[in-house]
């Protein structure tokens, strides 16, 4: 089991002040560990986060204090985050997935957006997103 990782809006949330925007908030993070718990599922980073030095590093230590850790990142533009996704399925053979993200990317395909859990940005990654993760993870979507 895999999951593709947005940080921006999932692991924090907008609607606080802008200078907050890019700090992970330990009670999203505590949402992500219980879900990782439940489903040993493997951690993909698809967010933008990837390609700034300093925000990768805040993201590993981020994670590494839950004891936590990312298993891989997409390889993509920062328009194509889709393609990313699928060129990563493809390539690692994964079928059981969910994509935590606040955006639904214009290359999210219907395959992709079954396994879409669209977070709501002004909160994070909360509860009700955790069960709905968890229903894709283990009702296993169709292909």
């Amino acid at each position: 089991m895999y999951i593709f990782l947005d940080i921006d809006g999932v692991l924090n949330a907008y609607n606080e002040h802008p200078s907050n925007k890019r700090r992970i908030h330990s009670a999203n993070l505590i949402m992500l560990k219980k879900l990782i718990d439940q489903t040993q599922a493997k951690i993909i980073l698809i967010s933008n986060w990837k390609f700034v030095p300093t925000a990768l590093k805040e993201c590993k230590l981020a994670l590494e204090s839950c004891h936590l850790h990312l298993d891989g990142m997409t390889k993509d533009d920062m328009v194509h985050r889709g393609q990313g996704i699928i060129d990563y399925l493809h390539n690692h053979k994964v079928q059981h997935y969910v994509i935590l993200d606040d955006d639904d990317f214009s290359d999210y395909n219907n395959e992709l957006s079954k396994h879409l859990v669209l977070v709501d940005a002004r909160y994070g990654l909360r509860p009700i997103d955790i069960q709905k993760a968890m229903k894709i993870l283990i009702d296993e979507v169709p292909a």
